[in-house]
């Protein structure tokens, strides 16, 4: 499968996230809408169903990354394709069924995107929706004609950038929008950046301190996209986080990120309750497992890690609940650790092997929640599963 795609600021050609007016939406219309890291594909040859891609201006693309290859003869030996192993001028890919050969064609290759549209635009404003008809398809407006913060709204529709129905959350719950923070300052310095994502939901996560591209100790983080839902159906199963208000200069740790857990996780909105009656819903995130009300999963966990029994690293998906009626759903594709890490434990962009529910999978470590640009002990490790699907 090659639904979920991630991307960071450190891989090449990767789209700059600054303090400047629009950085933000340059690095969703890599990731999110055309990919990036266009590269020319010098020669192609499959031999015992795996393919070789000379690329000789190098590239960049790392193991486990989505190429989209294009131009190719045979035709099977174009789309999506998962990064299998990498050197400075190759990447091999698996290409099942097609016969040892060298294929012909101007062909290219590049970062795939993850599979979301962009149908309306302005100056420094964005809509986003996912492509993927068996979503909901609700609709994300970016206005990111400010330095530190870009304010974002869900809709149900839209039919301009500026004009929408069905806002969660609306203005009366947060005047002009939640806020995604993008930098300490109004500056052209570089922000450590990382976007997991499929074609129906996706995390971004930024360092905003001043201390390069390629350096990201600790993150805030957001998500806009459908959850699994509880509920068979849910037309409104649509969620999105954020900060209550302008953060991009906080230099302390954010409750209202994704990692944090607890009842007071609560800067998180819906399109409609369980029932598809009404408006936006303010909705709580909590963590499948006891005792992590209002804590950093990671910095706090039940036991230490490894697993003394079986030297195992257990996580948690979290669900989302509207209060006493019940679990609305758990989000996807997110997994928190269930044990005390130290801050040095795992490191950012760390790939570990899956275990139990999730062998087979590739899980990616992110560090978030703490003080950008610090080691903190407040800071949180998560995991997000790079293999899906989700």
């Amino acid at each position: 499968m090659t639904s979920v795609k991630y991307f960071h600021s450190a891989m090449t050609d990767a789209p700059v996230l600054n303090g400047t007016a629009g950085s933000l939406i340059g690095v969703l219309d890599a990731c999110l809408v055309n990919g990036f890291s266009l590269r020319t594909v010098d020669s192609l040859t499959v031999a015992a169903n795996v393919a070789t891609a000379n690329i000789s201006a190098g590239h960049g693309y790392e193991p486990d990354t989505i190429v989209l290859i294009a131009g190719a003869t045979p035709a099977g030996l174009n789309g999506e394709k998962r990064v299998l192993s990498a050197t400075t001028n190759t990447i091999t890919f698996a290409a099942p069924g097609i016969a040892d050969t060298t294929a012909t064609g101007a062909i290219n290759a590049r970062l795939a995107p993850a599979g979301w549209e962009k149908p309306f635009s302005g100056t420094n404003l964005a809509v986003y929706r996912s492509a993927n008809v068996a979503g909901t398809r609700e609709f994300l407006r970016v206005d990111d004609t400010g330095t530190t913060d870009a304010r974002v709204v869900g809709y149900e529709s839209m039919t301009d950038v500026n004009t929408g129905t069905g806002p969660f959350p609306t203005n009366t719950q947060r005047s002009g929008g939640l806020w995604w923070p993008k930098a300490s300052a109004a500056a052209g310095v570089a922000r450590a950046w990382t976007v997991i994502a499929d074609d129906r939901a996706f995390y971004v996560f930024v360092n905003t301190s001043t201390n390069g591209a390629g350096v990201m100790p600790n993150s805030y983080g957001w998500v806009f996209g459908d959850f699994n839902s509880a509920k068979s159906g849910d037309a409104f199963g649509c969620y999105i986080t954020g900060h209550s208000a302008s953060a991009g200069a906080i230099t302390s740790s954010l409750g209202s990120g994704i990692s944090y857990s607890g009842t007071s996780a609560n800067e998180g909105f819906v399109a409609r309750a369980f029932t598809a009656i009404g408006g936006s819903l303010q909705i709580i995130r909590q963590i499948e497992y006891p005792n992590t009300n209002n804590t950093h999963p990671g910095a706090v966990g039940l036991f230490t890690y490894p697993n003394g029994p079986d030297n195992g690293l257990y996580l948690a998906p979290a669900f989302l609940y509207e209060g006493s009626t019940g679990n609305r759903g758990r989000l996807r594709g997110l997994l928190y650790p269930c044990h005390t890490l130290a801050d040095t434990t795992f490191n950012w962009r760390d790939k570990i092997d899956g275990q139990g529910a999730y062998a087979g999978r590739k899980l990616l470590a992110v560090k978030s929640i703490g003080v950008p640009n610090t080691a903190a002990a407040t800071a949180a490790t998560i995991f997000f599963d790079i293999t899906g699907p989700w």
